[in-house]
């Protein structure tokens, strides 16, 4: 019985996961999006390298829980 409540909550996280790995992946089509947009005084490179260095970590992270829950 155990076995096949862990199954369950195998695939309720996995359909978790890839909700936040598409949420991840609208991120950064809008922080493009948003690039494009602003106007060109109010570009930062920093800006833009720490918004996709975080999104980066956040990917990592669903990797390392990929590996360990599935």
């Amino acid at each position: 019985m155990l076995e096949v409540i862990q199954e369950e909550d195998k695939v309720k996280c996995s359909k978790d996961l890839n909700y936040i790995k598409l949420s991840l992946s609208n991120l950064r089509i809008g922080h493009s999006q948003l690039m494009l947009d602003l106007p060109l005084d109010y570009h930062s490179e920093d800006f833009d390298e720490a918004f996709m260095s975080v999104v980066d970590e956040l990917e990592d992270l669903i990797k390392d829980y990929e590996a360990r829950i599935l």
